[in-house]
């Protein structure tokens, strides 16, 4: 079980003599503290394993630059990796002679692996016999007949291509013509719009590998319960669908009915609707706020590195001099794990996160020293 925003609340407030962290609406501002501090460790530069996600849907067209991926949970590109290969729509079987369909850029005897055909005889390791920009064959002892069907073909070097940002050398086959890198251009309602600034000469599989992205804890506006059907609660509201996956626990508070408000089990969640276990719901129109407490996907291991930075930011919140000195302790067991950085990297990152602290000192000083002036 992931721990929980509650855990960390119980930890900070010991050092800030039990200052309620939770006095505003929707939990408030602790909920809106530990997004931040989610968010810090889960976007660039800092990648993780526990939270990369591939993609593979995206096939060039030699001469094109742009394309659309469809993804939901983007967060930021990490990198591309290309290999010549084509998207097969139709299969046929005549004889010892397999033809797929596809546009392709594959040449008498490239050795092609299949994957993915309901014709599950073609799918495997072969090696073709002839090819033109529109199909490609094989030798194959099963005969099938013309049928429309869906898979993928690969073949030659794996390239990997770093995004814009990170365009460091990468060793490149005789036969790939490498873009010079990958940006995103444009992102919005679950596509990513990619850009390759150099332009694709071939026919490739696009694999994207990005980080996820950070949602946020909450709170998000609930605007109307009905009433408990089978076990079940509907609310109303605007949710975020990546921050209440099934099974989470939905946070609920701010309903003078108090039936509505606890913590439920998440049934199912779309952009207006959230359905949690609670049996006991009750029809009213009012507005409530709805949060998940989770600390997932960052694992638990990583509770030091997160609980001292959400301490360091409470007790910044409270004028606490000691703010400075835990966020640096965080920030330092953070950047020990981190992954993809280079020393100078993590120093600069170090220096602009401690940046905020210095700022606002230098704000209350001046304040400070004004109330002072005022006093002479």
């Amino acid at each position: 079980m992931a721990l929980t925003l509650f855990q960390s609340q119980n930890f900070a407030e010991t050092f800030l003599q039990y200052a309620p962290f939770n006095v505003g609406f929707g939990q408030e501002p602790m909920v809106s503290v530990a997004s931040f501090i989610r968010s810090t460790i889960m976007s660039a530069p800092l990648t993780w394993p526990w939270n990369r996600n591939e993609n593979s849907t995206i096939f060039t067209t030699p001469g094109v630059q742009n394309y659309a991926l469809a993804v939901t949970d983007f967060g930021f590109l990490e990198k591309v990796s290309l290999q010549v290969g084509a998207k097969i729509t139709n299969v046929l079987g005549s004889g010892t002679i397999a033809t797929m369909t596809a546009n392709n850029s594959f040449a008498v005897g490239n050795v092609i692996t299949i994957t993915g055909l309901a014709h599950t005889a073609f799918n495997g390791v072969f090696t073709v016999t002839a090819a033109n920009g529109t199909s490609f064959q094989f030798a194959s002892a099963t005969v099938q007949s013309s049928t429309a069907d869906s898979g993928t073909a690969v073949t030659g070097t794996i390239v990997e291509l770093k995004d814009a940002l990170n365009v460091a050398p990468l060793s490149v086959s005789s036969d790939l013509q490498r873009p010079s890198a990958v940006s995103v251009i444009t992102r919005s309602a679950g596509v990513v719009n990619l850009r390759f600034l150099g332009v694709p000469n071939k026919y490739y599989q696009v694999t994207v590998t990005y980080q996820k992205l950070a949602v946020i804890f909450g709170p998000f506006i609930i605007t109307s319960v009905a009433n408990a059907v089978g076990g079940n609660t509907t609310y109303t509201g605007t949710f975020d669908v990546d921050a209440f996956p099934t099974g989470a626990t939905a946070q609920i508070t701010n309903f003078a009915t108090s039936a509505n408000n606890g913590s439920f089990t998440v049934v199912s969640v779309n952009a207006t609707t959230l359905i949690v276990a609670n049996g006991a719901g009750t029809a009213v129109t009012a507005t409530g706020y709805v949060s998940n407490f989770a600390w997932a996907p960052v694992p638990d291991n990583y509770a030091f590195i997160y609980n001292t930075l959400f301490l360091g930011e409470m007790m910044a919140l409270e004028d606490d001099a000691r703010a400075q000195t835990y966020r640096q302790r965080g920030m330092a067991a953070l950047l020990s794990k981190a992954e993809g950085l280079d020393q100078t990297q993590k120093d600069v990152f170090m220096q602009q996160w401690m940046a905020r602290g210095s700022e606002q000192a230098s704000i209350i000083q001046r304040t400070q020293m004004g109330t002072q002036v005022r006093g002479i």
